[in-house]
């Protein structure tokens, strides 16, 4: 029972909800909540675990140094882009929808612009790694260590594609016409 709970609080959140109707400062605590904490949970444990598979397998799979690098990279980036978000963008939409003030719109304009190309990399660094690792097969001399991190990794990814979803998609756009008003 235990191992099962522990499987659920490590995987990501895929239940389909209407994130289009929500308030952008709940959206803004849903994804500190859901996917900044998956991502700060994940993170070491991927890069450990990529480097590991590298230093282990490297020389058979020399592809495995560059998904660890890369990784490596992706955690430096999101880390920083999480404290940019949590600190100062999503403060600034819930500061916009609840008085209106235009400092808060005019941060809530420029840090859209800058934070979107962050998403851009670690997005298209993942989709490298999907595309290095033949979409997380495992190769037939793969130890038990191997499948867990592409397992994580594949998790990882999709809760990525949600997560950069719902901030570009819902979040970005509610948040830049509240602060055009």
């Amino acid at each position: 029972m235990i191992g099962k709970l522990e499987k659920l609080e490590s995987t990501p959140d895929t239940t389909t909800r209407n994130f289009i109707e929500w308030e952008p400062g709940f959206l803004c605590d849903y994804i500190v909540n859901i996917h900044h904490k998956y991502v700060l949970k994940s993170m070491p444990e991927l890069v450990m675990y990529t480097e590991k598979i590298a230093s282990v397998h490297g020389e058979r799979h020399p592809e495995l140094a560059e998904v660890a690098d890369l990784f490596s990279q992706i955690n430096k980036e999101l880390l920083q882009h999480m404290k940019k978000e949590e600190e100062v963008l999503f403060p600034s939409i819930k500061e916009a929808m609840s008085s209106g003030l235009e400092n808060a719109k005019t941060t809530i304009i420029s840090e859209i612009f800058r934070l979107s190309g962050e998403h851009e990399f670690a997005g298209g660094a993942m989709d490298k790694i999907n595309v290095i690792t033949h979409s997380y097969k495992v190769p037939a001399d793969g130890c038990n260590t191997y499948h867990i991190a592409f397992n994580l990794l594949q998790q990882f990814e999709d809760d990525l594609h949600t997560h950069v979803h719902l901030e570009n998609n819902i979040l970005f756009p509610k948040a830049l016409t509240a602060a055009n008003k």
